[in-house]
Formats: structure tokens, sequence, C-alpha cells
């Protein structure tokens, strides 16, 4: 008994082996079994979707279903596929939605399809589509999801499948029509611009078809012609023309040379309005064509140009008149010449007359006469001029004729020094003007006058040279100089002036004294020169400047011959320095006498009679009498001894002072007090000598001191045998210089450490040898230590020294100096100290070395090193340690190990640990370390106790190696191995659910050998309009293909098939079995099935993105020609008003290119007068009025301003106003 799966197989089985199909009496002749047995199992590979059929005639015929390995299909599909069951779950997804929807396949699996899909609009529409498509209708919508932060919309088809256990399903297919819908929008936004642009350009814009007649006009093409849009849509253009020469007789010849491929520009031909009257226009033609080249139609423009040709009607005219007005004007002239001669030679001017071509001239008798000569006595030529002109006038003179003849000035005028017959120069001022020109502007004849100015100038070099003096001397004066109008304007100052505000003089002359000197707006109060206006009379003041000068003012009124004050004149001088002496003067006096009295010393002034004229405050505390009881007595009355006292004094008279003289002051007490007598004589301002001015100094201290002074000597004595006795001691070298830095002496402790005592100048320090340490450098002759001490007083300390000692040796010595300092603080020698330390740095080094040796195995071993005492606290950490965990080494040292672990590790860790520790094992494991960023690191450690001199316990030393990635090597292994599994059911379980998918997909999905088709689906079979499979299976892929894409294919088929590459995404072109055109983007990739190189291919249907793209280049055309071909300025600003687009016809007008324009503000062209007036242009646009009319000025790149008409519109971009359109027109014409 065969089982029911038998049996399916065995059905199979002979379908494959019959490719054109079988009925079901054949089949069940074939395994012998009855027909209704047969019709079940058929119907159950039917309904699995396994066995199609197809009628022939009256006869029932089921093959094996030519369908394609389904996850092939769905890995090039670039639409997200969803497999949703009954109750509405997710069974399966492809890739594309799992990047759609940034999930994993496991994130998606048994979620509700409305959970994992919801649209922006909401769900009842998707829950409609879903239950009609579970009772088998296949339905489509579009919705739109978010992804990736945007807004995207889709097509969503809803495809009945059932599953392989017969269950119902539901295949949502996602198209994104995103970019077709901006496609659209794009299309929608360029029309629109086009249509705003094209309605509101100011010139005429016209469609002509190829028989002549209006297709289209904008509004302003037919106000031009006095008609409405409507009425001239669909006219034959020549109605248009007037019935003359240049009207419709010419424009059909233009339109001819045009329809015979020739461009047409700016042509001038006559129209006539709709009420009769001429307009004259420039037309311009351009041709638009279809994808094969053929003529559509003509794009015109049409300029009124009616003003132009009535202004030259009017201009020819005018010059015809004008023709007739110089003939009667020349005649005049001849006259007026023929007279201005003869007044010419009857005055005291020369008259010349130079032909500029042909070089001849003609100068009058007065002309030579001027100068001495005889008339005619040098020949009438410009180098006769040039040769008598001085040198250093001929350049001025030849630069102002030329500014003249190139009309730069209405008239040629200058001065120059010309030599006379007698060798003298003359002054001569020369005028003169063009009176005939040639039809290029060239000057051709110059008529004009010499005039001697020989005594002005020498009047006016008299009066220079007068006012130069003048200035000379008022501008060497330190005091200031004013000469100011009514309104204190500077009308003239000295230099002395200027300088005082930091000024020229040209920078003060027109400026109000209050602003430059006081930065006022309104006069001074109390300004002397104000005074002077009111009271009419001399003012004179003092006042304090900002700067804290002190000036003193006179302000002097200057009167007209009526009495008016006219002008003003102010004179001003520094006297900051007067009134500081003043001021310094009394605080003299004053600082003195407080001088006087804060000194401690008894002071006192004696008369020639030796009576007491002053004393001060001292004098009374060591007499013990008041000043008023002092003054007029005898002074020596109060010495006791005063015949030694007066002799003191009358010695003063002789020697003019006296100096330490010792007395014995008698205080009123009976006590004395000894005091060493200083006295000199004082003179009146004759010279005479007034007295004597006497000090008396206390000695009584000093006299003490001296005392102990000379105690303190016998004690330093003893101190100084002392410190020798130390200094020869000493185990340290010391040694003495003097202030030169001559080495004096040394002890013999320095003697030993050098091996000599070298007593030598600094210019000898040449014989000591030393490097520094560490870094070896020689110590040079004038860079010891102890040079810097005596040139500069510094002190040096621990300076480390490898020396070459006198006796051969080598030492290392700390080297120390200090200077020694006297009592006027400057340096009176030096003292070096030498320490040898050669033993210790030699051990020191050693240390080092062995230390810097095992710090390197540490700092450079590849594995972690670990160090910490017997409480877990780190002690040391390798920076391999320390880079494994994410650390610094700093940022280890010092914390608990505990803080590197997980919690849930420690306590089993550290009761394994401490049980090998406290034994003295080396113990080797495997656990987990803490990162720093809270990951885990695998280690495997390797640990030794540590032990102190004790035996105790120390702490431990321990290597760890990193073994994340071996142990994350085995975890991915042991995932891989699970995950295997799944993917091998996943896989089973999607070839049942994907097998109806490609079915219901809404692209052409087809697999060929490189030859023939093997399999097309039904979308496929509708794309190409076959109905038959047999008209495709087993047909040329060739023959579906238009012709020029079979090279590009069969390349592509060819990569394929030898090098098994996917290639890349490309544009095609079908041909249907009708013959019909279908543009498609294709997908395709080889694969192997049963040994043999296939191809699978998705071709999805862009017809309708091509139409539309082609609509936006028509539309873009249409623009870009308007634009070019503009004599107006079309323009784009952006919300800041800076220019986004200008039209070439830009730079004629304004003079500036394109990419000068670009991203510069409009406001930098235009007069800041009109700056307010665009920017409230500006912001009501930008606000969404519709048109804005606005006259404006544009400032040229030459500088001239060009005035323009502007329409100014928003600018829309996804129905925001982005910023500003507009087209302006120059109107210089019509101002």
């Amino acid at each position: 008994m065969r089982s029911e799966q038998q049996v399916l197989n065995r059905i199979k089985e002979i379908l494959k082996d019959e490719p054109k199909g079988m009925s079901i009496t054949e089949i069940s002749a074939k395994i012998n079994l009855n027909r209704n047995s047969v019709a079940k199992y058929i119907n159950m590979l039917q309904i699995s979707g396994q066995v199609e059929m197809q009628t022939r005639a009256a006869a029932k015929i089921f093959y094996l279903a030519r369908r394609l390995p389904i996850a092939e299909i769905v890995s090039v599909s670039s639409d997200a596929v969803i497999l949703v069951d009954e109750a509405l779950h997710v069974v399966q997804t492809n890739d594309a939605v799992l990047t759609l929807l940034n999930l994993t396949h496991e994130d998606s699996k048994s979620q509700s399809v409305l959970d994992l899909i919801t649209p922006i609009e909401g769900l009842e529409g998707a829950l409609a589509h879903l239950k009609q498509a579970l009772a088998g209708e296949k339905t489509e919508t579009e919705i739109t999801l978010q992804a990736d932060k945007e807004d995207c919309c889709f097509r969503v088809q809803f495809i009945p499948i059932l599953f392989e256990d017969g269950a119902n399903g539901v295949a949502l297919v996602f198209a994104d029509i995103s970019g077709q819908q901006k496609m659209e929008k794009a299309l929608e936004e360029s029309d629109e611009r086009y249509r705003d642009l094209y309605e509101n350009s100011p010139i005429a814009n016209f469609s002509i078809s190829t028989d002549g007649r209006i297709r289209r006009c904008n509004r302003h093409a037919a106000e031009m012609l006095g008609y409405t849009v409507e009425e001239l849509v669909g006219r034959p253009v020549f109605e248009l023309y007037a019935d003359a020469p240049e009207g419709k007789t010419r424009a059909r010849e233009v339109f001819e040379r045009f329809l015979q491929s020739r461009a047409i520009h700016d042509e001038e031909l006559l129209m006539r309005k709709a009420d009769g009257s001429p307009l004259w226009v420039y037309l311009t033609m351009n041709a638009v064509r279809d994808a094969q080249g053929n003529l559509v139609e003509s794009r015109s423009t049409v300029v009124d140009i009616t003003e132009r040709k009535n202004a030259e009607r009017e201009l020819e005219k005018y010059r015809a008149h004008l023709e007739e007005l110089v003939a009667e004007r020349t005649a005049d002239l001849q006259r007026s010449e023929e007279r201005l001669r003869m007044a010419l030679e009857g005055a005291n001017d020369g008259l010349w007359d130079w032909e500029v071509d042909t070089g001849k001239a003609y100068l009058s008798p007065r002309y030579y006469t001027m100068l001495g000569y005889e008339p005619g006595e040098f020949p009438p030529s410009y180098e006769a001029w040039e040769s008598r002109v001085h040198p250093d006038d001929l350049a001025a003179a030849l630069q102002n004729l030329n500014d003249h003849t190139a009309g730069k000035n209405p008239q040629y005028e200058t001065t120059f020094r010309m030599r006379a017959r007698s060798g003298e120069y003359r002054w001569i001022l020369s005028r003169g003007r063009v009176t005939e020109r040639d039809d290029e502007g060239r000057a051709q004849r110059i008529v004009g006058t010499h005039t001697d100015i020989t005594d002005q100038k020498q009047a006016e070099e008299e009066l220079r040279r007068a006012e130069e003096e003048k200035q000379q001397i008022l501008d060497s004066a330190v005091e200031l100089f004013g000469y100011y109008d009514t309104d204190l304007r500077v009308l003239w100052c000295n230099q002395a002036t200027a300088d005082s505000v930091g000024l020229a003089k040209d920078e003060l002359i027109g400026r109000h004294c209050y602003e430059v000197r006081h930065q006022r707006g309104e006069p001074c109060e109390g300004c002397p020169l104000m005074r002077v206006l009111e009271t009419g009379e001399a003012h004179d003041a003092e006042i304090e400047t900002p700067d804290g000068r002190t000036m003193f003012i006179r302000g002097q009124p200057i009167f007209d011959e009526e009495g008016n004050i006219t002008s003003l004149m102010k004179f001003s001088y520094d006297i900051t320095k007067r009134k500081q002496t003043e001021e310094a003067l009394q605080a003299a006096n004053a600082y003195n006498r407080s001088l006087i009295e804060a000194s401690l010393d008894p002071l006192v002034t004696i008369n020639p009679e030796g009576r007491i004229t002053d004393v001060n405050t001292a004098t009374e505390a060591v007499t013990g009498y008041s000043r008023d009881a002092l003054i007029g007595t005898d002074f020596s009355d109060y010495y006791t001894d005063p015949a030694m006292a007066r002799a003191g004094y009358l010695q003063v008279f002789e020697d003019g002072q006296v100096r330490d003289y010792p007395l014995e002051i008698k205080h009123r007490d009976g006590t004395a007090t000894p005091v060493l007598y200083n006295a000199t004589v004082y003179r009146d301002e004759q010279g005479n000598i007034a007295g004597v001015f006497a000090a008396a100094r206390d000695v009584t201290e000093q006299q003490r001191m001296q005392q102990k002074l000379q105690e303190n000597e016998a004690q330093l004595a003893e101190r100084e045998h002392l410190l020798n006795k130390i200094f020869e001691i000493l185990p340290i070298g010391v040694w003495l210089a003097d202030r030169e830095g001559r080495l004096i002496m040394g002890n013999p402790a320095g003697k030993r450490i050098w091996g000599a005592e070298p007593l030598v100048p600094p210019e000898e320090y040449g014989v000591f040898r030393a490097r520094r340490l560490p870094s070896g450098e020689a110590v040079a002759a004038d860079d010891w230590a102890l040079v810097h001490t005596i040139k500069q007083g510094v002190t040096v300390a621990d300076e480390i020294l490898e020396i070459d000692a006198f006796d051969g040796k080598k030492r290392i010595i700390v080297n120390y100096t200090t200077p020694i300092i006297g009592e006027d603080g400057g340096i009176e020698g030096a003292v070096i100290v030498n320490h040898d330390i050669t033993d210790r740095w030699l051990a020191e080094r050693a240390l080092q070395e062995s230390e810097e040796s095992y710090r390197t195995i540490i700092e450079t071993a590849s594995e972690g090193i670990w160090e910490q005492d017997s409480q877990h606290i780190t002690l040391r950490v390798n920076p391999t340690m320390a880079a494994m965990l994410g650390y610094h080494v700093d940022e280890m040292i010092g914390r608990p190990v505990q803080e590197f672990l997980f919690e849930e590790d420690i306590r089993e860790l550290r009761t394994a640990l401490q049980a090998q520790r406290q034994e003295g094992l080396r113990g080797m494991y495997e656990c987990r370390l803490k990162h720093k960023d809270g990951t885990a690191r695998w280690v495997l450690v390797s640990a030794t106790p540590k032990r102190d001199k004790d035996g105790t316990l120390a702490g431990s030393f321990a290597m760890f190696t990193d073994i994340t990635e071996r142990k994350r090597a085995e975890d991915a292994l042991r995932q891989h191995t699970e995950d295997l599994a799944r993917l091998n059911r996943q896989l089973a379980e999607s070839r049942k659910q994907y097998r109806c998918l490609v079915e219901h997909a809404p692209d052409m999905i087809a697999i060929h050998d490189g030859d023939q088709y093997i399999y097309v689906n039904p979308a496929g079979m509708q794309l190409l309009h076959v109905e038959d499979p047999a008209d495709i299976i087993g047909k040329s892929v060739m023959i579906f293909l238009h012709h020029d894409y079979r090279d590009v294919v069969r390349t592509r088929i060819e990569q394929m098939k030898q090098m098994a590459v996917k290639v890349p995404v490309i544009e095609e072109k079908l041909l249907t079995l009708d013959g019909k055109i279908v543009d498609v983007e294709v997908a395709a990739h080889p694969f192997s099935s049963q040994g043999k190189r296939l191809i699978h291919l998705i071709a999805r249907d862009i017809s309708q993105r091509k139409r539309a793209e082609d609509a936006l280049r028509e539309s873009e055309e249409r623009f870009r020609y308007i634009t070019e071909h503009s004599p107006d300025i079309i323009y784009m600003l952006d919300r800041e008003g800076r220019f986004t687009y200008v039209s070439p016809s830009t730079e004629r007008i304004t003079g500036y290119t394109q990419e000068e324009m670009l991203e510069q503000s409009f406001m930098d062209y235009i007069p800041e007068s009109e700056v307010p007036k665009a920017y409230r242009a500006q912001k009501k646009v930008l606000e969404g009025e519709e048109l804005l009319q606005l006259q404006l000025h544009f400032i040229r790149k030459n500088g001239e301003a060009v005035p323009l008409e502007c329409n100014v519109s928003p600018a829309y971009k996804n129905g925001i106003v982005v910023g500003s359109q507009g087209i302006a027109r120059d109107i210089t014409r019509r101002e």
C-alpha cells in the first residue's frame, strides 16, 4: 500500500518527464490508479502550486509548475514583500522589508502586520484591503510610511495566496513610488514656474505651428497687440503684420528661412495692432523639435521697438536740420574768426593756430614780440614751441593739452615759462580750444592765445614769499594763534595750534574749536571768544584743558569799517609750568619747614651778631626752652663751654663751614648732651652773608656704639679663627673667589677633589674640564656657574658635573655657587662648594639601570602584568594590562582589584584565590575582567604569591593573557551551529511560503539560460502582451529586446555566465509580442540550478516614469529658452535676498557676469536710498503677495545707475515660499 506522499511524488516524477503535460487518463494509466484518485491527488498538487493546468481543445492538460527558486527571486527584488496568515500575523519578510523598517528577521516574526507597517494615514484603509485579499480579491492602494525619518509613499498590492497546508494568506508587495511622486511634484513646480514666468514676462511670447498658426501666447503679447489671448490663439500669425514690405512680405520670408532650419535673431518687422496702429518689433525664433528631430513649432519672442523707430525718424529730421544750421554757423564762424584775429592783433595777447595732423601753425606778431623776437624769427612749429618751454613745465603743459584734446576738459588753460631771446624766462598764460574734430572725434585744429603774466607772477611770488615768512614766524612760535569766524570755526591757525590737537592745519580749517579741542557740540561755558562776541571787547582767561594743562587765552575782536565784529583772533599759551612752579614753591616752603620740624637734630639759624633767629622743635627739646624764649638770645649761652662754642661760630665765618665740631649742649635742668656741631653760612639775594645755619647731632648713642664695636671686633677675631679651622676640616670642597672671579683660596677637601689648587682668573678657566650630567654637555670656559654668579649675582645650586681632575681621575661632584654681597649691594666675591658624590652616583646609576631594565621588560611585555598587595590594592600594572581594560596606567593604580571584576564572579574567585595564595601555590585559571566600557574581557591568569622577609603573604604578582577573541570564536562557532540548524528549518519553510508569491509579483520575473526563456511569470507575460506561455517559453531572449540594446545585453549575459557576477541595474527597451516598445528597469544575476548556469531577471515597467521625466525635461527646456533669450533680466532670490539664478541678459544690462552675481545680495547692487523700498517689497513677496511692481535703480559694474522696472512674485517649493522671482526691464529710454 503506497502512502499519499509516495503517490504525490510519483505523479510529479511522471510530469517532469513530460514537459508538454498529461491528461488525468494518461497519468492514471502510468501509475495504475483509478481516475478519481488521480484527480484527487492532482487537485492537492494544484492547491499547493506544484502543478498547473491548461485547457487544450476539450482536454485538460496538467504539467509541473514552471516556477523559479523563490528565494533567489526575492533576493534580487527591490520591492519589499510581506506574507501574512489569516490572523494577519507576519509569516515571512524579505530583506527589503527589514531594510525599510530597520528590523531583523526575528523582530518581524509573529507580529501583527498592522503593528509592523502602521500607515501615517491610519489603519482603517490597510485593514479593509487585507480583508478583501483574504476573501480572494486582489487589490492595491497607496500608503505612506515613515522610513529613515522621511515620509515615503508606496503602491501596495494585496495578493491572495495559498500556503502549503492549504491555508489562506496575503502577500503584500510594496513598490516605492516616492521618486515618481517627487518627479511629478517637480514637474508641477516646473510647469508652475514656467507658466508664471511665461504669463508675467514683459516680453511677448508666441508658439507658432509649422503652418503659421498661433498655438499659445502670453498675456503681454495680447496686450501689446490690443487683443485678448483667446482672440489670438488659432489665428494665422501673418494676419498680425502690416500690409507693407516690412510687414507681411518680410514676415513670410523670415518664416520660410526659419522652416529651412535657419535661426532667426532680432529681425525688424512691422506689425499692426487691433486698432490699426503700426507696431515695430524685433522678432527672434527658435525651433522646438520632437525626439526624432522633427520640427514641431517655433518659440518666438517679440520686443516692441516702436518708440525707438519713432525716435530714429525724429533723429533723422533733426540731423537734416542740424546740417543746415552747421552751414550757416560755419559762415558766421569764419567772419567771427576774422574779427577775433583783428582784435587780438591790437591787444597784448599773442595768437596761435595749430593744425594738428599737418603740423602747420600760425603765430601772430605779438606772439614773437612778447618774447623779444622779431615776427617770424623762428618757425611757427610745435618743435619751436617745445624747445623754448622750460623743461620743468613741459610735461604739465602737454598733459593739460592732451586732457583737453581727449575731451576731459572743455578748455585748454595752463601756465609755463618760455625762454625769451635774451635767455631769460617769461611766464606765459596759454589758453586754447579745439575748433575742429574728425569723424572719430580726434582733434584736427586748436586755436589759442599767449598772455605774458611775468609781472603778475613776480608780484605773486613776492606776496607768497612774504606770506611764507610770516607763516614761518608764526609757525615757529610756541604760542597758539588762531583766526576764527563768528561761529567759532577755524579760518587760519599756526602750527603750534595744530600740534596741540594732533591734527594737520588743513584738517582744522572749517571746524569748530569746541568740537576739535573738547569734543563738544556747542561752545564751552565761560569761553573767552564768546565773551568777546558778547561784550565786543578783548577778554583774557585761564582755563583747564581735558588733559590737565592750564592755558592763558586772550580773545580779540576784529571789526569792519562799520564797527561790526567780522572775525576773532585768539592768542593762547601754556602756563602749566608757571602754575606748577608757583604751586611747587609754596609746597616747597611748607615741605622745607616740615622737614626742619621733623628733623631729630637740633637746628638753629644765627645772625652775624651771634644771636638766635630761628630754631626747630628738637632744639627746644635739647635745651628745655621754648622757641620764643630762645630767639634773640646769644647762642653760646646754651653750651657747657661758651668760649669753645663761639670759637666754632667764628670759624664758620672764616672757612664758610665747620664739620663735626665737638660740643655739649646744656639743658635747662643742668644735664648735658654731647653733640657734633655742623654749620655753614647762608647768603641774601645780593650774595652777602646773612647768618649761620647750624645743626647739632646727638652722639650719645654713637659713643656707646663705638665702645660696643670695639668689644665686637675682639669677638669677631675669635670667630674668624674658628671659621678658618672649620674651613680646613670641612669634608666638602669650598673655594673663594674675589669680585673679578679670581679663585683666591680653597680648603683641603676642595684641593683633594680637583687634585690641585688652581688659583686662576676667569680668563684661565679653560684649564678646568667638566661635563654636565646627565646630558654630557661640555662646560665652556665662559659658562661655568662661577662666571654667571660673578656677572649676574645669581646662585647656582645642585649642578651635577663630571670633572677631569688635575690628578688624572674623573669624579662626579655637585657644584654650588653663591655671590658674596657687600653693604652697598655690590658683588664682593663668591663662594664655591664642591661635594664629591662619585661613589653614590655610580651606585645610583647601577640601580637605575637595573630598574630601567626591569621596567622595560614590564612595559614592553605582550602580556598584562598586575601587582597587588595583601589587601588586593593595585600596586602596579603595565601599559598592556591597562590597555586591555581600556584604562591608562594611572587610572588603575591604588584601586581595589574588585572594581575590575563582575559582582557575580567575586565571591567564587576570591575563595579559590585565597586558598591558593595561603598555600603559596602558583595558580592558572580563566576569569572575566570588567572593561572600562562595562564589557567583559576573558583572560588567562598566571598568578604567583609574594611574601616579605618573614614569609608573610604580602600580595601577588600575576600575568594576564587576553583570550576574549578565542572565547568569542568558541561562542560564535556554537552560535553558528545553532543558526545553521535554524536556517535549514527556515529555508524549508521559506520555500513553501514564497512559492505562490512570484506568481502575483507586479514586476516581470523571468529565468533564461542566456539564449531562451525558461520561465516568465504572469506579470511578465502581461508586460509583453503574451497570453500563451508557448509564445515565450523556449523563445530567444533577443526577440523581445529592442535592437538598440541587444549588444549591451549580450555583453551582460557573457559577464554573468563567465564571471558569475551580478551586473548593475540598467534601463532597457523591450518589444511586446505585438511590436510595441516598453521602457523597463532590469536587475539580473546568475545562479546555478542542477549543474546549469542560469540567469535570473526582474524587469519593472518604467514607462510612466520616463514620460514624467520627458515632460519635466520639456518644461525645463521651455523655461531655459525664455530665460536665455529674454532681453530682460530674469532672476531668482532666496529668502535672504541672495541671487540663486540670473539670466544671460544680465551681463549686457549690468556689466556683471552670472558667476559674479550668484550668491550675492540684491541689496548690494541698488542705491542706499532705495534699499528700504526694496526691503519692503521683498518682505511683501515673502509674505505671499502674488505680483508686485516697482521701479529701482541698479548700480552697473562701471558705477552707472540703470533704471529697472521689476515684476516680482513669490517662488514656491512644496507649497512654501522659498524666495522670490522676477523680471526686470531696462527703462532707460523711457526715462
